[in-house]
């Protein structure tokens, strides 16, 4: 096993079994979603340093270079936010995509299959929780950003990007915390709210 230190960058798909979606829709999100998280690496300076988890619906950016996360927080927002926009530029509402991502850092295990450890879990954990769910859902905007409360100490102070963000509670299974969360974005023709999760 082999210990690394890592940014974390979540991306999740709101409504990716929508009942208006088909597979061939959920084929072209997933792929656009590839293609938003590539150019956004690539525009953040972190493409080469970058190894990809995929979730079906989702994506787990893991940076093991010398990207930190208050570094990537800086740049990213503006590369994710304006990717995402160009991309929803010229689709049908069933392809719009809205999109919740988790920016955190710590340590990840690593071998011949991939990762673990509690780092990586709570990238999932946040992904999932309700406060972000709710937060995208409530607003009109196509992107929410949720920064652990890790990146949030690191970055918060005198740093205008994080000016934007509110504290929200984060109850998922076993993980008990806090995160920050601001929205992002424009969406001229948003599609139809996700459908509540069964719980």
């Amino acid at each position: 096993m082999n210990h690394y230190k890592a940014t974390l960058i979540g991306l999740d798909i709101e409504g990716f079994q929508r009942h208006d979606r088909d597979d061939h829709t959920r084929l072209d999100l997933r792929r656009r979603l590839y293609a938003i998280l590539t150019k956004t690496l690539a525009c953040i300076q972190a493409d080469h340093h970058a190894e990809l988890l995929d979730r079906g619906d989702g994506i787990i950016a893991v940076l093991r270079g010398p990207m930190t996360a208050p570094t990537a927080l800086r740049n990213l927002i503006p590369c994710l936010a304006r990717e995402l926009e160009l991309s929803n530029a010229d689709v049908a509402a069933p392809n719009v995509m809205r999109l919740r991502a988790v920016l955190h850092s710590g340590e990840v295990i690593g071998d011949e299959h991939g990762y673990i450890g509690s780092d990586l879990n709570l990238v999932f954990r946040i992904l999932d929780a309700a406060a972000l769910r709710d937060h995208l859902s409530h607003s009109d905007a196509p992107l929410v950003l949720a920064l652990s409360d890790h990146v949030w100490r690191e970055s918060h102070q005198g740093d205008p990007a994080t000016q934007s963000f509110t504290e929200v509670s984060v109850q998922v299974k076993e993980t008990s915390t806090h995160a920050w969360v601001a929205s992002f974005g424009t969406d001229p023709h948003r599609g139809p709210k996700e459908e509540p999760a069964e719980r």
